[in-house]
């Protein structure tokens, strides 16, 4: 290793687009995994630059890569963007300066490792947390220490485990700076402020739902202290100007004795900020969302996933559609605003139960609605319940005739479909208008707008025209 520390690119993939809602009116979010490790790099001495692929690049990327002359070149992974993740590995391999270790790392890696191994262009690949692993891999080349979570090249992936977890309160807040964090977009839902960024506050879900695979953190849930959540709100607001915060756990509100915690924390402090934060139906009880309120809470991005009772039952979410409709009325009588998100094309799901989901969006009027197809995950156990076979690349999934009854097509018709049934209610549309206080409002609106005529166009078969 260098004396003065490695130079180490770290990149995070492109996530492309699935819905012409999201091609056009989609918002992203830093790097939050990435940017700890980074941090944990920058700990141990070495110099640490940050790609987001999702934000404007070089077009020749690996050129740009290389002119830097870096000492490691570490790719997140997602497995949406396996394909463009590929690709460019493929495409660094080659131009790379031999001995140059390329590695990568990330949820996708640690489900599916031997996907990325058959690539045969990695020196190493990350399952779990790297905050320990990573640094330790950089003091150790080129010989690779033989640890828990370090997967050598060439070598059999199922013999390999998670390395040892994080303690979340033991590792440095994200380096934020190595973005420029104010460029990123958050869509209307996620924000009152033009500037708005996230906090992580946990690592792990304690909760089962079928559809999801629990990739990098597994195990106990681990949390962080109310006073370590507060101060990086503190640094936030201190080092980028951003007094909006969006908490982006699984579900920030499970653990209540730290949200109180932290609530008392905020009210005693007078600490002055909005933030929103993810919730389940089961935890939204009217006192302590008034409470929240009080501390600057204005949303809650809740998972209602299914108007159909058979499916919350069969991915196990352990709610029911009473449970939703009580703990959105009580959100409304608190006065927080809602996100209810849904997941449209579950196996086995019927065009009807997809249309009793829509309906049941329109019925509960939160303040924002998102609807996402459903995509299964190969360490998921419901992937596994319905038979679901991915080939040897994992590229692509089969599943026995009858597991998905709405064909592809026909879904991407329903979630569009589902987006302009939500959005176009006059009644919604005039209550946004009437709520606008600012201007960036205005131009969100605007770009939402801008996709659901692009939606009407596609729909009609009528094309915009090219002055437009």
């Amino acid at each position: 290793m260098h004396s003065s520390g490695m130079r180490i690119i770290l990149i995070h993939p492109r996530v492309p687009a699935q819905t012409t809602f999201e091609r056009i009116g989609r918002s992203h979010l830093p790097p939050l995994g990435l940017l700890y490790i980074a941090s944990a790099l920058m700990r141990a001495g070495h110099q640490v630059k940050v790609l987001d692929l999702n934000l404007p690049q070089p077009e020749d990327l690996a050129s740009f890569i290389c002119a830097h002359q870096p000492d490691l070149v570490g790719l997140g992974s997602l497995s949406p963007a396996f394909d463009g993740m590929a690709r460019l590995a493929q495409d660094l391999r080659d131009r790379l300066p031999p001995g140059t270790p390329l590695i990568a790392g990330g949820a996708d890696v640690t489900t599916s490792a031997a996907r990325y191994q058959r690539l045969d262009c990695f020196d190493a690949l990350f399952v779990g947390e790297a905050e320990y692993t990573l640094p330790s891999f950089c003091a150790s080349w080129p010989t690779i220490p033989d640890e828990l979570g370090i997967i050598p090249r060439g070598a059999d992936t199922r013999r390999f485990r998670r390395p040892p977890m994080v303690s979340p309160d033991h590792v440095p807040f994200p380096a934020r700076h190595l973005l420029p964090v104010k460029n990123y977009r958050g869509g209307p839902a996620f924000k009152r402020q033009l500037h708005s960024t996230s906090i992580f506050t946990h690592r792990g879900c304690p909760y089962s739902c079928t559809f999801c695979e629990k990739g990098v953190h597994i195990g106990p849930m681990r949390f962080r202290s109310a006073e370590s959540i507060l101060e990086e709100v503190r640094q936030v607001k201190r080092d980028h100007g951003i007094t909006d915060i969006r908490f982006i756990d699984d579900v920030f509100m499970v653990n209540r004795k730290v949200l109180d915690q932290f609530l008392e924390l905020v009210l005693r402090s007078g600490e002055k900020f909005k933030w929103l934060c993810t919730a389940r139906v089961d935890h939204m009880r009217e006192p302590l969302l008034r409470k929240m309120k009080r501390a600057g809470c204005y949303r809650l991005e809740v998972g209602v996933e299914s108007g159909s009772e058979r499916l919350l039952e069969m991915v196990c979410k352990k709610i029911t559609l009473a449970d939703v409709r009580r703990s959105f009325r009580a959100a409304k009588r608190a006065r927080v605003e809602l996100i209810a998100n849904f997941i449209l094309g579950f196996p086995t799901e019927s065009e009807d139960e997809i249309q009793k989901t829509i309906d049941l969006s329109i019925e509960l009027n939160p303040h924002w609605a998102m609807f996402f197809d459903y995509y299964p995950l190969a360490g998921s156990v419901l992937s596994r319940e319905h038979g679901l076979v991915w080939d040897e690349d994992r590229l692509n999934f089969t599943a026995p005739e009858g597991v998905f009854p709405v064909p592809r097509e026909r879904l991407d018709d329903l979630l569009n479909q589902a987006y302009k049934r939500f959005y176009f209610r006059p009644d919604f549309v005039m209550n946004k208008i009437k709520s606008v206080r600012s201007g960036w409002i205005l131009m969100d609106l605007a770009i939402m707008a801008g996709a659901f005529g692009l939606l009407s166009w596609q729909q009609h078969g009528v094309a915009p025209h090219p002055a437009a």
